[in-house]
């Protein structure tokens, strides 16, 4: 917390990012962003990570059994992919107890999602220019 100002969110990516997610920790920077922080720390006190390890461990082994059977079958595995599925389904099951199902619907509009960043970061850098 002694850094905070290290990392201002207040470049035209996190504007987009705000547009889209709406005010969020994530978005959120100074005085907001630690009110918020303070009131979601519990949730990850090292007893709450604890209990969640079993389930993250799941998660893991599903994704390790997705690599055997993809070696055996010969098919490549697209890491990134395989990583950011696996970090989907840890919150979905630890946090949000929801299925990891959910995850991958998330995971399929993640690419519009940063095209739709990316191309109005593109057009407010235009307009910045004139």
């Amino acid at each position: 917390m002694n850094n905070a100002r290290n990392y201002a969110r207040d470049d035209v990516a996190f504007k987009e990012v705000e547009n889209l997610l709406g005010r969020a920790l994530l978005t959120m920077d100074g005085e907001d962003w630690r009110k918020r922080r303070k009131l979601m720390q519990p949730a990850f006190h090292h007893q709450k990570l604890q209990a969640m390890a079993g389930d993250m461990a799941t998660e893991v082994s599903s994704m390790l059994d997705r690599f055997q059977e993809s070696q055996k079958a010969s098919t490549p595995i697209d890491v990134a992919e395989e990583t950011s599925l696996l970090a989907l389904n840890v919150v979905n099951r630890c946090l949000l107890r929801t299925d990891a199902k959910d995850g991958a619907v998330f995971l399929d509009a993640m690419p519009i999602l940063l095209n739709t960043i990316a191309h109005r970061m593109a057009e407010a850098r235009s307009l910045e220019a004139l």
